[in-house]
C-alpha cells in the first residue's frame, strides 16, 4: 500500500478573529520543502497574523494546520521545525549582535550541541559576520535586519517565515538578504511577506494575495 504523499505545511479552513474582526477567514494553502511562497496584501489583510498563527504566537479559531506531520501548533515538535522573523527588530539593543545570537538560541534550542553549532555557524555568516561585536543600538537600518534575519534561524530546514524582512534595509544589505534567502529555500518551506512585487517574483515560486481574508489567487514564478 503506497503512503500518502501529504504536504510538508497544510492550512486548511484556517479561521482568525481579533477582538470582533475576522481577519483570516476559511483560508486554506499547501506548500513543500522547496518552495518559497510570496505572501502580498495591502495592509491590514492578515499577513502578519497568519504568521504568528504559525509561529504559534496567537491560537486559531477554527481551521486545521499540519508541519511534516505534526498538528499540534503549540508543541515542542511544531517550534522545532519553525524559524520565525518578525517585522520588528528582535534584538536586544544593549547587547551585541553575538550575544543576541546566544540569547536567541538559548530560547529556541533544547540541546547544547545544538544551540553550539547555531552560535559558530551564524557567526561566520556574511550577514553578520563583520559586526559581531557591535551593540544592536549602534547598528544602521540594514545591518539591523541582516542581524534579525539570522538571529531568527535557529531552524534552516524547516518552516521559515519572513514578515516584511527588508523593510528600511539599504541595496548592500538587501542583496545579502536576498540571496540567503534563495539559498534557504534549497532545504526549507518559506513563507515571504512584502509589499514589492518585484522582490517576490525575484525570490518566490509563487505568489499568493491576501483579501478579504483568504487568498484570492495563486500562480507559478
Amino acid at each position: 500500500m503506497l503512503k500518502e504523499n501529504r504536504p510538508y505545511l497544510s492550512i486548511k479552513a484556517l479561521d482568525k478573529r481579533l477582538g470582533s474582526r475576522e481577519v483570516l477567514k476559511n483560508l486554506s494553502l499547501t506548500a513543500n520543502k522547496g518552495e518559497c511562497i510570496g505572501i502580498s496584501g495591502q495592509n491590514g489583510s492578515g499577513k502578519t497574523t497568519l504568521m504568528k498563527v504559525l509561529a504559534s504566537v496567537l491560537q486559531t479559531d477554527g481551521g486545521e494546520l499540519s508541519l511534516g506531520g505534526c498538528t499540534q501548533p503549540f508543541s515542542s515538535l511544531w517550534r522545532a521545525q519553525t524559524s520565525w522573523v518578525p517585522q520588528e527588530i528582535a534584538l536586544d539593543p544593549e547587547l551585541t549582535v553575538l550575544d543576541n545570537l546566544r540569547y536567541w538560541a538559548a530560547l529556541s534550542l533544547q540541546d547544547a550541541a545544538s544551540r553550539h553549532a547555531f552560535i559558530e555557524n551564524s557567526s561566520k555568516d556574511p550577514l553578520i559576520q563583520s559586526f559581531l561585536k557591535v551593540k544592536a543600538r549602534k547598528l544602521s537600518g540594514g545591518m539591523a535586519r541582516r542581524a534579525n534575519l539570522a538571529v531568527s534561524l535557529c531552524v534552516t530546514d524547516g518552516l521559515i517565515l519572513l514578515d516584511e524582512p527588508f523593510v528600511g534595509a539599504d541595496q548592500e544589505s538587501s542583496e545579502l538578504m536576498e540571496a540567503r534567502i534563495l539559498e534557504l529555500r534549497k532545504n526549507a518551506c518559506i513563507l515571504l511577506s512584502s509589499h514589492e512585487p518585484g522582490r517576490l517574483e525575484r525570490l518566490c515560486t509563487r505568489v499568493e494575495r491576501l483579501e478579504d481574508g483568504h487568498f484570492s489567487s495563486g500562480a507559478e514564478l
